[in-house]
């Protein structure tokens, strides 16, 4: 069983490398010349690639395949750090036996090409499902009546503070917003609503349950499942799986910090609806529904240059400009984006007059966050991203099921190798797991 980076498994077994092997030797057998192309095409598309499922898991099994699979493989080349290909007139059987035995380096993020912090970000998230595991286990538990009194008094006090926390926001007048932009609302104005009317139905979801749950532990109400549930939640500090629901986004936080980021949503939302104006920066880590906001990118363009939608896709710029400096360089066409994190690479951008570029990941700096990022859109005809990174944005390091959309992250030159960053897991996401 293979675990990809989104977190994905994939059932390979023996019986899929036993029957790469006979393809193997039955090409070697049939040609002269070893059909490099042919074998990657029959592992990465059908043999292995029939069990992937995820057109980015895909990517990531062609360029291992890519990799390892071609002519040098013969003549000596790197297929790991100080780990060489041996001369094959010299090695017999059991002699590559040996060499794998002896100098296979240890397993490490740096063998499977990734940068030593995938290694602590695995270890983090280990430890993280080790303690959560505990918790579900030790379950309610039993303890000391003044214990149970303290852990009482606790809940009650938590409770109490985001109920205050909920109530100081206001609820979004929906009809009056969709009034004020009057009969052709602006795409963009489309998605202020959407959201709005997600925020309220969070908040009044979450304040509703904290009202059942304080009303069940008065006496009031009969205590419920429901409740026991976001009772204990709240104890271990986890985000209860009905606000989860209720939220409809995916998010790996602890309670604490999803509360924070739920009421920062709803102060951009508030900001934003005060005139009903785009902001010159949007937050996209703090929406919803991100993907609604960048096709209303490609509607709004459709609309003003009175384009088939089709014809357009969008492409993404990272400028070298903070979300403080953006008020005085409006976007010329598209929007200006901000919040998002980058993972297995690092953002270089110390050149303030020279556009910045994917670089190697700094040690024990784990998902750094970019600068601000321009998405604008663009005609397919002429859209040109040689020299750019391919890059899958998610709403979460869960990644897989939280793609959002695909940006592009201009490399060093355009002769960098795209596949290095493919291997190094590079992707954007929204949320991280704090």
């Amino acid at each position: 069983m293979l675990t990809l980076f989104d977190g994905t498994k994939y059932n390979f077994n023996e019986g899929d490398l036993q029957i790469c092997a006979d393809v193997l030797n039955n090409y070697l057998e049939k040609y002269e010349k070893v059909p490099y192309e042919d074998l990657r095409y029959l592992y990465g598309e059908i043999m292995y690639g029939g069990h992937i499922t995820d057109d980015w898991d895909r990517r990531t099994n062609n360029a291992y395949l890519t990799t390892l699979i071609k002519p040098e493989l013969l003549t000596g080349c790197n297929l790991a750090k100080n780990f060489k290909s041996p001369d094959p007139s010299k090695f017999n059987y059991e002699d590559y036996q040996k060499y794998i035995n002896d100098k296979l380096p240890p397993e490490s993020p740096i063998l499977f090409y990734l940068h030593p912090n995938a290694e602590i970000s695995y270890n983090t998230s280990q430890g993280q499902f080790l303690f959560e595991c505990i918790l579900d286990i030790q379950g309610g538990g039993s303890s000391g009546g003044e214990e149970n009194q303290q852990k009482g008094d606790s809940l009650q006090d938590n409770i109490k503070k985001f109920m205050d926390r909920l109530k100081e926001k206001n609820t979004f007048n929906i009809p009056q917003l969709r009034q004020k932009a009057g009969k052709s609302p602006s795409p963009y104005d489309i998605v202020a609503f959407q959201e709005c009317e997600r925020l309220n139905y969070i908040f009044s979801s979450c304040l509703k349950s904290l009202e059942d749950l304080e009303k069940g532990l008065n006496g009031e109400l009969n205590i419920t499942d429901a409740m026991e549930a976001l009772s204990q939640s709240i104890q271990y500090n986890k985000l209860p799986e009905a606000w989860n629901t209720a939220a409809g986004y995916p998010s790996k936080k602890p309670l604490s910090f999803w509360f924070d980021d739920l009421l920062k949503r709803h102060d951009q939302m508030d900001e934003w609806v005060k005139e009903l104006k785009t902001p010159k920066c949007v937050n996209i880590t703090l929406l919803c529904n991100p993907m609604s906001f960048i096709t209303a990118v490609k509607q709004f363009t459709a609309r003003a240059k009175i384009l088939p939608l089709d014809d357009l896709d969008t492409m993404t710029e990272i400028t070298n400009m903070s979300e403080d400096m953006v008020k005085d360089y409006p976007p010329d066409g598209g929007v200006y984006l901000s919040g998002m994190f980058l993972q297995g690479a690092k953002w270089e951008d110390s050149n303030p007059d020279a556009p910045g570029f994917l670089t190697e990941m700094v040690n024990k700096e784990l998902d750094p966050k970019i600068p601000v990022m321009h998405v604008f859109a663009i005609e397919l005809k002429n859209k040109n991203i040689k020299g750019y990174y391919t890059c899958p944005v998610y709403y979460t390091t869960q990644r897989g099921p939280t793609y959002i959309f695909t940006a592009y992250l201009r490399m060093e030159s355009e002769e960098s190798k795209e596949i290095d960053w493919i291997l190094a897991g590079v992707a954007l996401i929204l949320s991280t797991d704090e």
